[in-house]
């Protein structure tokens, strides 16, 4: 977290060796910068009227204090360009004040005391901590914080004028000038604040790193520019000699190669660290609660810089370097390690005493002092105390590199979370002691989730190379190599044919095993076009197999030369299948000898450490392959050490290579065997062993892989049928051997689901689309649910974003490779038997199901009346079915209203478009005894409807519902009037009243009351004895015909609507003819008389 400072703090700093000068302003302050005391409003007020003299002493302060740099300290100068900074924010306030021309002097504005305590935008901007820029934090940011806190001190200014007794002599063209005036000093001072910056930038250079002003022609190879940018704010001296001698041994890193392994091509150079190491784009926050750099889609959001060595001068240059380490985070393979040896060569050893301390090679139980001493004694190869070597660094900032924390978390777990908290207490305990000291903490960006990340701290991740980088890395891979090129005729490597693959080219490690490979003979030039996936990565390992086969120089045939390299190979698939049975992106060394054991026989050894420790199995296999990335701690006695590749792909592409090629040899073993054996099962406990464990589903690549391979393949018919006896034997769960592999402990029944759910998996690969019978499958359903069970959640994901199914009926399914994009809905006609909902529900809360019982919580209520499974489905369409689908909305309607007449009455309130003949049939249902449907169909009358037809429905049902028609009596009033008022003429045949017949059947007093507004209406018109029908229409109006409506479930019981028509008839609501026909209807109905389970398909097989 950047350090901020007041105003008075700052000059109190910056005038240590001015006490003129501090003086003079502390006595234009009536003493508040000496005495330390709070600056009061009306102090600020006293000396407003002296504020040209404030001005004045400030610039001479600032331009003094800032000859006065030689003999500072690296910190020392960082905190006077601090304490600067906060000198120019205020005094550019006050000369934008000064340059406003206001019609009134500061003494004539008097407040008295209570006013004054009302009013601390002013003092605030005095007195209390400033904003001040820093390096992760972009300048348009401190533009907009200090623009903010200008203009609040101007609205403040503008309060105080107003407040005072001046305020009422100034005439309105006066106000209106101190107004405006004051409302836009904020933007007057950032301009001011501006230029005063860029006046100082030569006094304080650290300002203009702050602030992010770039420089368009800076090198960015090596962090070259991070060196000439420091040399503009050198102070310190030429360090002793054991300092100059650290330096010299970090800056020789740089003539150094990019890796230190033969690459097995004569003449081939690899170039060197200086050369080849090109400034990564990288972006950076200041870390707060709940932000996730752990994780790769939270950085999408966040902008990204090309500037590294311009950030790292300007960190490096502040107080924030001192207080919270550094995070630097990023991908295996994009130069972590790379960058810590970088920098430690670019620091200028005359302001910074830099120590690089390689994680791996440290205690894990170590305190911090001790790693890096640890990290001193690897570079001077001497023992050297921290305490005495800081002490030793006189003027200059020690900044310690720790590189590789993640190969701590690798080999200690949850140990390390708090590591990061620990560093920045240690450089918290430094700073107290007046010892500050910064810290740079590089770890791989996926292992960082559980961290403790210090607030406030910077926390960088380096992005992946853009063209631009890729192309300046290929010019010195190139200029390295002419000769080589020259010599054995090979062409230059090109950036378009490298970035055909960009998920390698823009990994700088990986980008070097792209020109390693290509180097033997262009083969990635002599391409046509780019090389498939598959065929490229075992082109790659292939060769990079080879090599290291040949490094010994004995003599092979061809053959023996072929089965060397496949043996690699297999090796490195055990160490894929490792990573991959445990779900993990790297492993262990314990573990990996344990599985190389297990697999292959190969021989386990105890490793202890010590330089004449044999080499383990990992390390037979992985140490000569260097996109295998090795992590390593040291706990006690014993070297931890941990595998990885710098690329997932490879480990998936050597997870589907070595599935393959145990199915194939399967298949060869198959055909070779005698006719008499050939119903006998197959030994498949290779295969059993491998697939056991996990999904090949959880790594997507690998199924992709695979697919490829069987596209290939000409034989893929029979090895489809060789997967599918395999499967049926399978199902048979007999007993298998213990084995020595054991990567994971796993049930045998999830052994047993995982199994049988691979060689699905394959069999769906190799035939593209097979049918569930195929392989036995008696029940599908049935399968999938034990699959269910023995999978995690992750696990089961997976597996449905890798299977496509559609139904056939009769438990049977088709299956396909690929998901489905769009889950096709339920077809209930093949699924037998049909549901008993009540034994859904008890099934549910028995088995505790997470999923089933969150659907049943949404159909609930339903389930608990016991009634079917079509009502269930009714209500949500008819909650969401697109109003555009006009027939199956209104066929929702119609089927629900004597069911569920308010669902119905609040979507008819909602559906401006329903026709008049629904309505008419809606009229007919539950609804239609309900004044709220009445006043939902009068409100649509007089609106430019089919005015005519839904007058029609009012005088069909007028006769036998007057009562409860009227019960609506303000909707029906409005919609009369709004019809009387639009226009509308008599005619004699009508079956509703017209306007001065509803008027006399209404409560005219209760109206009153409700809606006095339709009365006065009422009053206004000249006549009421009309009968209203439309304009346009030259006869009656025809009565529309309702709409056939099938039998509906009732969400209300039949007693209850007997009950209710009971009450209608009593009150007069309802004719007696209505009441018999309705009752005679509910008496017929079944109580569950349902339609299909959809109005658009109503068979329901």
């Amino acid at each position: 977290m950047t350090r901020t400072h007041s105003y008075a703090d700052a000059v109190r700093l910056l005038g240590k060796s001015e006490s003129r000068v501090v003086a003079a302003l502390d006595r234009i302050v009536g003493g508040a910068l000496l005495s330390g005391v709070a600056m009061g409003l009306s102090d600020l007020m006293g000396w407003f009227d002296a504020k040209v003299d404030f001005v004045r002493l400030s610039h001479e302060l600032l331009v003094k204090a800032g000859e006065r740099r030689s003999g500072l300290s690296r910190y020392d100068s960082t905190e006077r360009a601090e304490a600067a900074h906060a000198v120019v924010v205020v005094v550019a306030f006050f000369d934008a004040v000064e340059a406003l021309s206001l019609p009134v002097t500061w003494r004539e504005v008097d407040l008295d005391r209570v006013r004054q305590l009302g009013v601390v935008g002013l003092t605030g901007l005095f007195a209390g901590e400033l904003p001040l820029p820093s390096a992760s934090r972009p300048y348009e940011g401190v533009l907009r914080d200090l623009r903010s806190r200008y203009r609040g001190a101007g609205a403040e200014f503008a309060e105080l004028v107003r407040a005072s007794a001046v305020w009422d002599r100034l005439d309105e063209t006066r106000r209106s000038r101190v107004e405006e005036a004051l409302g836009s000093v904020g933007e007057a001072a950032v301009r001011r604040y501006e230029e005063l910056l860029r006046e100082l930038a030569g006094a304080y250079p650290e300002l203009r790193f702050w602030l992010q002003v770039r420089d368009g022609a800076a090198t960015r190879t090596a962090l070259a520019g991070l060196e000439r940018s420091l040399a503009g704010l050198l102070v310190g001296r030429s360090p002793d000699a054991r300092r100059a001698e650290l330096a010299r041994k970090y800056r020789a890193l740089l003539d150094r190669p990019l890796i230190e392994q033969g690459v097995g091509l004569p003449g081939l150079r690899v170039p060197t660290v200086g050369r080849a190491y090109v400034d990564p784009d990288f972006q950076v926050v200041p870390h707060e609660p709940g932000h996730q750099p752990s994780v790769l889609s939270w950085w999408a959001d966040q902008p990204v810089r090309d500037d590294l060595y311009h950030y790292l001068t300007g960190y490096l240059g502040s107080s924030q370097a001192v207080r919270t380490p550094l995070l630097v985070l990023a991908d295996p393979g994009a130069g972590k390690s790379v960058f810590t040896k970088v920098l430690a060569a670019r620091l200028p050893p005359s302001d910074f005493l830099a120590v690089r301390v390689e994680l791996r090679g440290t205690p894990t139980d170590a305190d911090l002092v001790d790693q890096v001493q640890h990290g001193l004694r690897a570079a001077l190869k001497e023992d050297v105390g921290w305490a005495e070597f800081a002490r030793s660094a006189g003027d200059a900032l020690p900044v310690v590199l720790l590189d590789g924390f993640d190969e701590l978390l690798q080999a200690t777990g949850v140990g390390q979370t708090r590591y990061l908290v620990k560093v920045g207490q240690f450089q918290r305990d430094r700073a107290e002691a007046g010892r500050p000291v910064a810290v740079v903490v590089t770890s791989r960006m996926s292992v960082c989730g559980g961290v403790h990340i210090p607030e406030g701290g910077d926390v960088l991740r380096l992005v992946p190379f853009t063209e631009p980088q890729v192309r300046a890395w290929l010019d010195g891979w190139n200029t390295a190599n002419d000769d080589y090129f020259r010599q054995a005729g090979r062409a230059p490597l090109t950036p378009e044919v490298v970035l055909r693959y960009p998920d390698l080219a823009t990994q700088p490690l990986l980008l070097l095993m792209l020109a390693l490979y290509d180097a033997a003979g262009n083969a990635l030039q002599r391409a046509e076009g780019r090389i498939d996936e598959a065929d490229l990565y075992e082109r790659l390992l292939t060769v990079f197999a080879r090599r290291e086969v040949t490094k010994d120089d004995e003599d092979r045939t061809e053959a023996d030369l072929a089965e060397d390299v496949e043996t690699e190979l297999e090796r490195l698939a055990v160490v894929a299948f490792a990573m991959f049975n445990r779900g993990a992106q790297w492993v262990g060394e314990a573990d990996l000898g344990d599985d190389l054991a297990g697999l292959l026989g190969a021989e386990r050894v105890d490793r202890r450490s010590g330089t004449r420790s044999p080499l383990t199995p990992g390390e037979a296999v992985l140490g000569r392959f260097f996109f295998v990335q090795r992590s390593q701690a040291v706990r006690g006695e014993h070297t931890l050490r941990t595998y990885e590749f710098l690329h997932a792909t490879f480990g998936e592409y050597l997870v589907a290579r070595f599935t393959w090629r145990v199915l194939t040899d399967l298949h060869a073993v198959d055909g070779t065997r005698p006719r008499r054996l050939a119903g006998a099962p197959l030994d498949d406990e290779e295969l059993f062993s491998l697939l056991s464990f996990a999904p090949l589903s959880a790594r997507r690549p690998v199924l992709l892989f695979l697919r490829d391979f069987a596209g290939a393949a000409e034989d893929v018919d029979a090895l489809a049928a060789l997967v599918r006896r395999l499967f049926v034997v399978s199902l048979r769960g007999a007993p298998r051997p213990e084995t020595a592999y054991r990567p994971v402990y796993r049930a045998a029944s999830a052994r047993q689901a995982v199994y049988s759910l691979n060689l699905v998996l394959l069999g769906a690969v190799l035939a593209g689309r097979v049918h569930s019978g195929a392989f036995g499958i008696p029940d599908w359903s049935r399968l999938a649910a034990f699959w269910k069970s023995q999978l995690s959640a992750g696990e089961w994901l997976a597996v449905r974003q890798s299977f496509g199914v559609r139904w056939l009926g009769d438990g049977q399914v088709e299956l396909r490779f690929g998901a489905d994009q769009d889950v096709p809905p339920v077809d209930l006609r093949k699924v037998d038997p049909p549901p008993d909902l009540t034994g859904i529900a008890a099934d549910a809360h028995l088995t505790a199901d997470p999923v089933l019982n969150h659907l049943r919580y949404a159909v609930e209520p339903v389930l608990a009346a016991g009634t079917p499974l079509s009502f269930a489905r009714m209500m949500v369409d008819l909650g969401f079915a697109p109003v555009a689908d006009r027939p199956a909305r209104d066929g929702w309607y119609l089927a629900a209203a004597d069911f569920a007449p308010d669902v119905v009455l609040d979507q008819v309130a909602g559906d401006p478009l329903v026709p008049a003949g629904v309505l008419r049939a809606l009229a007919d249902t539950a609804l239609g005894v309900r004044a709220a449907f009445w006043a939902q169909l009068y409100d649509r009358l007089g609106k430019g409807g089919p005015d005519g037809e839904l007058l029609a429905v009012v005088g069909e049902c007028w006769e036998d519902l007057t009562g409860v028609m009227l019960d609506a009596r303000a909707s029906v009033l409005d919609a009369w009037l709004r019809l009387h008022e639009a226009g509308y003429r008599l005619l004699d045949d009508h079956d509703y009243p017209d306007l001065a017949g509803l008027v006399d059947r209404l409560d005219l007093d209760a109206l009153r009351v409700e809606r006095p507004d339709l009365l006065a209406r009422l009053e206004r018109l000249p006549s009421t004895g009309e009968v209203l029908v439309p304009v346009a229409l030259d006869g009656p109006v025809a009565a529309p015909q309702p709409v056939p409506r099938p039998g509906t479930p009732r969400l209300e019981s039949r007693r209850e609507q007997l009950s209710q028509l009971d009450e209608l008839l009593a009150r007069g609501k309802l004719s007696a003819d209505a009441y018999r026909a309705r009752r005679d209807r509910l008496l017929r109905r079944g109580q569950w008389d349902l339609p299909g389970l959809d109005p658009r398909s109503p068979a329901e097989d």
